[in-house]
């Protein structure tokens, strides 16, 4: 059935009509959309980025946020773009769509250092440590001290080492926990600033016998970053004494501040005081510590003794001594004090507690050896030696029995058994200083005067005592070298001078005056030499040889 044409034009002008309509509605509709703000698409797709990572569905999460860019505008948008990256990244343990996503952004946004430092923490992520070091002139900040620290080390560690397969800082941590290479703690410290690590590099260093190089890091680390007892322990063992004392002096008003004193910081206080010749302040360390712990250590009680006696104040001393043997019953070092400061003065007393420890300890030989130089039996001089030589062979890695019995030999003059005692301690692997000592005295005995010289130098090395520089004089003297020898008389006089406790103190004093007023004669400059003479004297009435030389010259 044909339409008419009437109809037809009808059809026709609708069609135009509805097509006129709709062109109109998609135009109003655009312009609609076209003033929706984009903040609002920006967070859409970031809504939508969230729902993804919640179902850690990652390649359409970084699909949304590649839309999120196209709307962020400030750094805040970014930012927030950046965390979901980051935290997809962690999930997946791949940072190089964070790095991409970073890299990218500082095209459209200048976000200052904090926009630099994720570029940078994304290189070091994706290994890339050569770009991150170079990046760093961006984020140069106190904040990111730690990151630019890993950035520098990342780098180097990168350069200069084989990893492993391990990234630069599993490497380093690696490295530290297993080895002890002081040149990796100080490279590691330095870059990280790291204290801790410095501490190390310097104890370490020290271990090694590389002492400046040691002292030379100690001064570089700052005070308030270490423990002040740490740093006290250090300078302690470099010889510093004067920057140790100060140190434990901090760590004291430290724990004040904290309510928890420590009786060790204040024994410590109190040894370097001692040794300062403070005695005052000695005494008073030592005292503190025994009044925060009373058991805490032995040699508070033997130091408070030997205070006391170098003021005179030998009751004191002696109710000291046996307060603290009463606390340590088991203490040699104790018994050994209080026999040998106060034999003569009170013998029974002395010699039924030598008595009771012997019964209480028969398999110690000191206090056996104390018995026999204290407390001799009536015998010959064969069965006095032949017990001394019983305690060596009980126990020959004693010190205080080969010191003793090398001392009665060498008084006796025989060198060939001094040289077996010698011989079977060496063998115990030790050399101490007085081993040295007695090996010079045995070169003596010989005549070889050059040995026994090198010997006496070696002993003094490793011990500078004043007794030392008391018989390197003497020597010194043998060889005609009276100048040297009047200078080390001189330092022998002041060293025993300043040294507290040397039971018969006044006598060595007298004697080493004696043998300085010996030299002055020689030089003939009289005057002098009386002068000595007199304090000799008057330091050792008994002091025959000064009162005879004295009678001769005045």
């Amino acid at each position: 059935m044909m339409s008419s044409p009437a109809e037809e034009n009808k059809y026709r002008r609708r069609l135009i009509q509805n097509a006129v309509l709709l062109f109109f509605l998609g135009s109003v509709l655009s312009l609609v959309l076209l003033f929706i703000p984009s903040e609002d698409y920006f967070q859409y797709y970031l809504n939508q980025s969230d729902l993804f990572l919640d179902e850690k569905n990652y390649a359409d999460m970084e699909l949304q946020l590649k839309k999120a860019t196209r709307h962020a505008k400030t750094k805040d948008q970014w930012f927030s773009i950046f965390k979901r990256s980051y935290l997809a990244s962690v999930e997946q343990d791949d940072f190089e769509y964070f790095n991409i996503l970073v890299s990218n952004s500082r095209k459209f946004l200048k976000g200052g250092a904090d926009h630099e430092a994720l570029y940078t923490a994304s290189l070091i992520w994706t290994n890339q440590y050569e770009k991150a070091s170079a990046s760093l002139y961006a984020i140069q900040q106190d904040k990111y001290k730690t990151l630019i620290a890993e950035s520098l080390l990342s780098y180097d560690v990168y350069r200069n080492y084989n990893l492993n397969n391990m990234t630069p800082l599993e490497f380093i941590k690696d490295k530290i926990r297993y080895q002890e290479d002081p040149v990796f703690f100080e490279s590691v410290g330095t870059k990280a600033d790291n204290a801790d690590l410095l501490y190390n590099a310097a104890l370490l260093s020290m271990f090694e016998g590389d002492y400046d190089r040691s002292a030379s890091i100690l001064n570089r680390l700052p005070g308030n970053k270490i423990n002040p007892y740490l740093l006290g322990v250090l300078h302690y063992d470099l010889g510093q004494y004067q920057q140790a004392y100060d140190a434990y002096q901090a760590q004291s008003i430290v724990d004040d501040v904290k309510g928890n004193q420590r009786f060790t910081i204040h024994q410590q206080i109190g040894d370097l005081a001692y040794m300062g010749g403070d005695k005052d302040e000695a005494l008073r360390a030592y005292q503190k510590a025994l009044d925060i712990n009373p058991e805490g250590s032995w040699k508070s009680y033997r130091n408070i003794a030997r205070i006391n006696l170098d003021k005179g104040y030998s009751n004191r001393a002696r109710s000291v001594l046996k307060e603290g043997m009463t606390l340590f019953r088991d203490n040699v070092q104790l018994l050994g004090d209080y026999v040998h400061y106060f034999h003569s003065s009170y013998p029974v007393e002395v010699k039924n507690a030598l008595d009771s420890y012997i019964s209480g300890f028969p398999d110690l030989t000191e206090p056996h050896l104390l018995q026999i130089r204290y407390f001799p039996q009536q015998q010959s001089a064969v069965q006095y030696q032949s017990k001394i030589w019983d305690l060596f062979n009980k126990d020959h890695k004693s010190e205080d029995v080969t010191r003793f019995l090398l001392w009665y030999l060498s008084g006796v003059g025989d060198i060939e058994s001094m040289e077996i005692v010698l011989q079977r301690y060496e063998d115990s692997g030790e050399s101490p200083f007085w081993f040295y000592f007695y090996e010079s005295i045995i070169e003596l005995f010989r005549g070889n005067i050059e040995k026994a010289v090198s010997n006496m130098n070696v002993a003094y090395s490793l011990d500078p005592q004043w007794y030392l520089s008391y018989n390197k004089a003497v020597l010194e003297i043998f060889k005609g070298n009276i100048l040297i020898a009047e200078d080390l008389l001189l330092q022998a006089y002041d060293d025993l001078t300043v040294q507290s406790s040397v039971f018969d103190q006044r006598s060595y004093l007298s004697k080493i005056n004696f043998a300085r007023a010996t030299i002055l004669v020689e030089k003939k400059e009289f005057d002098e030499a009386i002068e000595l003479l007199q304090e000799a004297l008057e330091l050792d009435r008994n002091n025959i040889r000064a009162a005879t030389l004295l009678n001769k010259i005045k």
